[in-house]
């Protein structure tokens, strides 16, 4: 499985499919969330939620699995632009290039059209 795997090489669909497949799930998991957030928030008596301490728990395990799923989504999405940027002949530092504010969506551009 190429999935958790740097080393080799990853073409143009590979990485489109595994970007937009990341991108699919992050967008359906923060729909879930709030859905789930606006019904709890919906429940309220003269302004103030009714079971606070219920909503901060549940805003506790919230925050976690979004923390676990940032983590998978990393595992999964790293390896592929490493591998993205050994098949255009690059080194896979320049994926640091992407720390920097804007400059990560012209990287992305640019692996998805080279």
């Amino acid at each position: 499985m190429k999935l958790f795997r740097y080393d080799g090489l990853a073409n143009r669909v590979e990485f489109l499919f595994s970007v937009l497949g990341a991108l699919v799930a992050a967008i359906a998991v923060v729909l879930f969330l709030s859905i789930i957030f606006s019904m709890i928030a919906a429940d309220t008596t003269n302004g103030q939620l009714q079971q606070a301490p219920a909503l901060l728990i549940f805003s506790f395990i919230v925050a976690a699995f979004v923390g676990a799923l940032v983590v998978l989504f990393l595992g999964v999405l790293l390896p592929v632009h490493i591998r993205r940027l050994h098949d255009i002949g690059v080194s896979g530092w320049w994926l640091l290039l992407g720390l920097v504010p804007l400059l990560y969506f012209v990287v992305l551009l640019v692996l998805c059209l080279w």
